[in-house]
C-alpha cells in the first residue's frame, strides 16, 4: 500500500506540473490573442480554463496520498504552513507558498466581477509565480529529480514557458507604436483632416447652447467655428505629443457645458449617428433612456473596440481622454444618469492609461460616480447588451431576450452603451451646437468621422474624413491606392468586400453605402493587396468570426465553423465536393437564427466574398489560386 501511496505522489506530482506548464503556456497565448485558421482563439482561452481546473485534480491526489503515506509522515501542518517541516522545509514550504499562489489565482477569478478586471489581472499575472516556485519545489523534494527521463520533463517544461514569454515580450516589441497611427497634418486639409486643430475657432463656454425651435431648425451658438477643413476630433496637439492633459484641454476648448435634457434635441438636430458599427441616432438613444432614468440611469463609454481591423477608439481616447471624459459626463447630464462607466478594451494598455490619468485629474469635480472597468479581449464583447452583462456578471456574452439595455441595463437601471467617439462628438456639439456639426459632410449624412486604414499601407492609418469623401481620396491621402488590388473590406467584418476599382468613386456617406448593400459601420477601410488572394484573405476573416463567437447558440458553434472550415478548404486548394455551393446555401440558412447579429454579420461578409471574388472562387474549387505566391506582409485580419 505503502508503494502505490508513494508512486502515486509522485505520478499526481509529475501530471500536475506538465498541466500547470500547458495552463501558463496557454495563458501567455490568451492574452496575445493568438490563433490561427485551424486553431481559433476561443479554443486556447477554453482550454486554458478547463486545464487550469483539471489540474486540481492531480494536485489533490499529490497533496493527499503525500501526507497519508507513513513512509513520508509529514503531516497536515506540512502540506499547509510554509516551511514548517522538520524534513526538507524549504522544498516543502515552496510547494504551500506555490499552493496558496494558485488558490489566489483561482478564487480571484471566481470573483473577478467584484474585484475588477485590473485588480484581477494584477492578481493573475502575480499568481503565475506559483510555476516556478512549484517546479523547484518537485525538483527539490523528487526521488527521481536526477533521473534522465525527470530531467527530460523539467527542460521541456522551462523551454516552453520561456518560448512562450519570449514570443510574447517579442510580440509586443513589434506592435506599431501609437502615434505613428495618425499621419502628420498636411497644408490641404479642406477635405480629408488631419490633426491641424479647430483652425482658430473661437471657444465656446457654458451655457451658449444651441436652441431648437418649434419646427425643429437649430441655430448655431454665436462664433461657433464654421470652417469645413480641420480635424474636430483630433484637433490639438499632435499625436507625438500622446495624451492631451486636462490643463491644456481646458485651454483649447473651454469649460465643459452641461445643458442637461435641453441637449438631447440638439443632438437630434445634428442627426449624430453612433460610431459603434450599428450606426443608430444617437439622440434617440439618449431620449429612451431619458424618458424613463427618473435620475438614476447610468451611461456607458463603450471603448471595448474589439474589432480586429478597427483602432480609431483607442487612438481617441489615447491622445484626446478629457474630450470622451466630457462626451459621458454630459451625456450621463442630458438623460439623468447617476453614474458613469468607462468600458475600455483590457488589450489596449495606451487608452486605459490614458483614460485613468484622466479621471485622477479631474475626480474631484465629478458630481456623480466615474469607474473603469476593462473589458475582456473578443469581438463580440462591445456589443451593447454584452457590455451591460459583463459589467453586470462578469460574462461577456451577448443578451438578447428583454429587457433591452435602455430598459434594464447596469445594476437593473435604465442604460445609455454609447461608442467613444460617440460620446467625442457630443461634447463638442454640446458646446458649439448642432449647426456647426452639420457644417461639414458633403452628403446625406453630415458631419465627419475617424476612419482606419489598412492592409497596402506601411502601417495602419487613423484619420479624420468628412461624410461623403470618396473612398479613392481617403486611399490617395494615406498611400494605399498605388498597391491596391481588387477588393476593399469596408465596415470591418460586419461588413463587406467591394471592388476597389469599382468603389473609387463611392462616397463615404452610410446612407449611400447602404444603397449598394455596403456599410460605413466602424469605419473600417481595409484593402487587399494586389498580391493577396481574395479567397485566402476571407478563409482568414471568417476563421477569426468563427473563433470571436460567444459560442451560446447552435447557428454560431456549429454554423460559423462549418462556413469557416469549408472557406478554408476552398482557400488552401483542398476543398470537398459541393463545399462552393455549400457555403452560399448553409449561410441561407443561418441567417437571422442567432442568438445575436454576429453569424448575420458572418454571413453578409462570405457572401460578399463569393460575389467581388467569384472568379478567385471557382478556380479555388478546382484546386488552383492565381496567387501562387501566397500572402504579402501581415494579415490584415491580425489579433491585437
Amino acid at each position: 500500500m505503502t508503494n502505490y501511496l508513494w508512486f502515486s505522489t509522485r505520478g499526481a506530482g509529475i501530471v500536475s506540473l506538465i498541466m500547470f506548464t500547458l495552463v501558463v503556456v496557454l495563458g501567455i497565448l490568451t492574452a496575445s490573442r493568438w490563433q490561427t485558421r485551424n486553431w481559433p482563439q476561443f479554443v486556447t482561452a477554453g482550454l486554458h480554463r478547463s486545464l487550469a481546473l483539471s489540474s486540481l485534480i492531480f494536485l489533490v491526489i499529490h497533496i493527499v496520498t503525500a501526507v497519508v503515506d507513513p513512509f513520508t509522515n509529514l503531516g497536515w501542518s506540512a502540506a499547509f504552513i510554509p516551511f514548517s517541516s522538520t524534513y526538507r522545509p524549504v522544498a516543502l514550504g515552496l510547494g504551500s507558498v506555490a499552493l496558496y499562489l494558485l488558490a489566489a489565482l483561482i478564487l480571484t477569478s471566481l470573483i473577478r466581477d467584484r474585484i475588477g478586471l485590473r485588480t484581477w489581472r494584477v492578481i493573475h499575472w502575480a499568481a503565475y509565480a506559483f510555476w516556478p516556485v512549484a517546479l523547484i519545489h518537485g525538483i527539490g523534494t523528487g526521488s527521481d529529480s536526477g533521473a534522465v527521463w525527470m530531467r527530460a520533463i523539467n527542460g521541456v517544461c522551462i523551454s516552453a514557458v520561456a518560448a512562450a514569454a519570449a514570443w510574447r515580450l517579442w510580440e509586443a516589441s513589434t506592435r506599431q507604436p501609437l502615434a505613428d497611427l495618425v499621419p502628420a497634418p498636411t497644408e490641404d486639409s479642406s477635405h480629408i483632416v488631419n490633426p491641424a486643430g479647430f483652425l482658430g475657432g473661437p471657444r465656446v463656454e457654458a451655457g451658449t447652447l444651441v436652441s431648437v425651435g418649434p419646427a425643429g431648425a437649430a441655430r448655431a451658438s454665436a462664433g461657433a467655428p464654421r470652417a469645413r477643413g480641420g480635424d474636430r476630433l483630433l484637433g490639438g496637439p499632435v499625436a507625438a505629443a500622446g495624451a492631451e492633459s486636462y490643463a491644456a484641454h481646458r485651454a483649447r476648448l473651454g469649460r465643459m457645458p452641461l445643458h442637461g435634457p435641453a441637449l438631447i434635441p440638439a443632438v437630434e438636430a445634428a442627426g449624430l449617428l453612433g460610431r459603434g458599427g450599428a450606426g443608430f441616432p444617437v439622440g434617440r438613444k439618449w431620449r429612451s433612456v431619458a424618458e424613463r432614468s427618473n435620475g438614476h440611469a447610468v451611461v456607458v463609454a463603450n471603448g471595448a473596440e474589439g474589432k480586429s481591423t478597427s483602432r480609431k477608439d483607442r487612438v481617441l481616447m489615447s491622445l484626446r481622454p478629457h474630450l470622451v471624459l466630457d462626451g459621458a459626463l454630459i451625456a450621463a447630464n442630458a438623460v439623468g444618469a447617476d453614474e458613469v462607466v468607462m468600458y475600455i478594451g483590457t488589450e489596449h494598455r495606451p487608452a486605459l492609461d490614458a483614460m485613468t490619468r484622466a479621471i485622477a485629474e479631474r475626480h474631484r469635480e465629478f458630481t456623480i460616480p466615474v469607474r473603469l472597468v476593462e473589458a475582456p479581449i473578443g469581438f463580440v464583447v462591445g456589443e451593447s447588451s454584452a457590455a451591460v452583462h459583463y459589467i453586470n456578471t462578469g460574462d461577456a456574452r451577448p443578451t438578447m431576450a428583454p429587457p433591452r439595455t435602455f430598459e434594464s441595463g447596469v445594476g437593473g437601471r435604465p442604460t445609455v452603451v454609447s461608442n467613444v467617439e460617440s460620446l467625442a462628438y457630443t461634447a463638442l456639439i454640446a458646446r458649439y451646437g448642432p449647426d456647426w456639426y452639420r457644417a461639414a459632410g458633403r452628403g446625406e449624412t453630415r458631419g465627419t468621422a475617424l476612419v482606419t486604414v489598412s492592409g497596402t499601407t506601411p502601417a495602419q492609418r487613423v484619420v479624420e474624413i468628412e461624410y461623403g469623401t470618396p473612398l479613392g481620396e481617403v486611399l490617395e491621402r494615406v498611400g494605399a491606392w498605388t498597391t491596391a488590388g481588387q477588393g476593399v473590406m469596408l465596415g470591418d467584418s460586419f461588413g463587406a468586400w467591394a471592388d476597389v476599382h469599382a468603389a473609387r468613386d463611392l462616397p463615404l456617406d452610410p446612407a449611400v453605402m447602404k444603397q449598394y448593400g455596403l456599410s460605413f459601420g466602424a469605419g473600417v477601410i481595409a484593402v487587399l493587396p494586389a498580391t493577396t488572394c481574395g479567397v485566402i484573405e476571407t478563409a482568414e476573416v471568417m476563421a477569426y468570426m468563427a473563433g470571436e463567437s460567444a459560442g451560446q447558440c447552435g447557428p454560431c458553434v456549429y454554423g460559423l465553423n462549418a462556413l469557416a472550415e469549408a472557406t478554408q478548404r476552398l482557400a488552401v486548394g483542398r476543398p470537398n465536393q459541393g463545399d462552393l455551393a455549400g457555403i452560399a446555401r448553409w449561410g441561407s440558412q443561418l441567417s437571422g437564427r442567432g442568438a445575436c447579429a454576429h453569424p448575420d454579420g458572418a454571413v453578409a461578409f462570405v457572401n460578399s466574398g463569393l460575389q467581388i471574388f467569384a472568379d478567385e472562387f471557382a478556380l479555388h474549387a478546382r484546386g488552383g489560386c492565381s496567387l501562387r505566391v501566397g500572402r504579402a506582409g501581415r494579415p490584415m485580419v491580425a489579433a491585437g
